[in-house]
């Protein structure tokens, strides 16, 4: 199944109840890009990330424009100069925006999430969590959550993919520890029947108070992967066990992938890109065949954001914040599945990668 074809049938299944709200054929969309390209577009710090990024964009629009999407779209850059947002704000089309991409720099993003507001204009923070200033009536979608929401995430995601399992946080009594646990305990009060138990870790013993010959799920909710070692001999000796490591993990451990155990281990991650799929080999093929190069993770960000939200414009127009809430969509790097809190939409779409045979690989569903 193609790219195109697999995320549209995710997409149809919110489309089908709200026909009747289709948007027109021959709809013009028009998609603001903000990003800090330093005017001459020269590799280097954040200008890099954006030209990456913006390439990425481009991939999109042209899949967008195939399926029979109008674009125009406006690129500003917001490094040009002190005064290069405030001109992009004055700029004629501007309210007429259907989405805005970035800016990626909080002080900009605040300038624009007002104008946003202003003029109902659903804004992507490209790069990083943001939340709008108060007041500033701006819908704000979030692709990359903050800690307490990849928490929370990764416990939904567990709670899914682990059916009637039993379900364990190692405890340190760290301030992180702590605060992820009480996080966790958010997400179980709708899963009142499932079982959920908070274990004091303690690395000189730490297998002494987990289950034993039974299946479980044990999630850790601090940074430091040296549990992992700890917990070796516990996981040789109970193979039913899985271990849901902290969210920071996969960056730490990509480069000590060796230990033996890492089969039971799931490393859950945002920017995560499966290079056994054939959706991801025909994109770097094509993008190497463009740019003569590898893609970028910002590559990736670029491509998943606008084919996204391309689709969301083109099936139910500016209007389309409800209809992709609360669905989980597969991208080629992250997964999205935004849902409403304190007025802005963030994202509790978490990838799962399990590691076989030193590769890793996401879990599929």
């Amino acid at each position: 199944m193609g790219m195109k074809t697999r995320i549209f049938l995710c997409l149809l299944p919110l489309l089908l109840p709200q026909v009747l709200r289709a948007v027109p054929a021959d709809t013009l969309f028009r998609v603001g890009v903000v990003l800090p390209f330093k005017a001459t577009g020269s590799r280097g710090g954040l200008s890099e990330a954006a030209l990456d990024y913006y390439e990425g964009i481009r991939l999109a629009l042209e899949d967008l424009e195939q399926m029979g999407m109008k674009v125009r779209l406006y690129v500003f850059d917001s490094q040009r100069d002190s005064a290069a947002l405030d001109e992009m704000l004055a700029h004629p089309d501007t309210r007429q925006l259907d989405l805005m991409l970035g800016p990626v720099v909080p002080n900009e993003l605040d300038k624009v999430a007002r104008y946003c507001g202003q003029y109902g204009i659903p804004l992507v923070s490209p790069w990083r969590f943001y939340a709008a200033p108060v007041g500033s009536n701006c819908l704000v979608f979030n692709p990359f959550s903050n800690d307490s929401t990849r928490m929370k995430a990764l416990t939904e995601k567990a709670l899914w993919y682990y059916p009637g399992v039993k379900v364990v946080a190692l405890n340190d009594n760290s301030s992180e520890a702590v605060k992820n646990i009480e996080n966790m305990k958010q997400v179980f009060k709708a899963y009142t029947k499932r079982s959920f138990k908070v274990v004091p870790y303690n690395a000189t013993n730490p297998g002494t108070q987990l289950p034993v010959s039974d299946s479980v799920v044990i999630i850790v909710p601090m940074s430091r992967t040296t549990v992992l070692a700890s917990l070796n001999k516990y996981l040789e000796s109970n193979p039913k066990a899985v271990l849901i490591g902290h969210p920071s993990w996969y960056e730490k451990m990509e480069n000590t992938l060796s230990n033996h155990v890492l089969n039971q281990v799931i490393l859950p991650e945002m920017n995560f890109v499966d290079y056994s799929e054939a959706e991801v080999y025909n994109f770097r093929l094509r993008y190497r065949t463009q740019y003569y190069s590898e893609p970028s993770r910002f590559t990736y960000m670029g491509y998943d954001q606008l084919y996204f939200f391309g689709q969301a414009l083109m099936a139910f127009g500016r209007d389309f914040s409800g209809a992709v809430s609360n669905g989980n969509f597969r991208m080629l790097q992250h997964e999205y599945n935004f849902k409403k809190r304190n007025g802005y939409l963030e994202n509790y779409g978490i990838n799962f990668v399990s590691v076989r045979d030193l590769q890793p690989l996401k879990l599929k569903p």
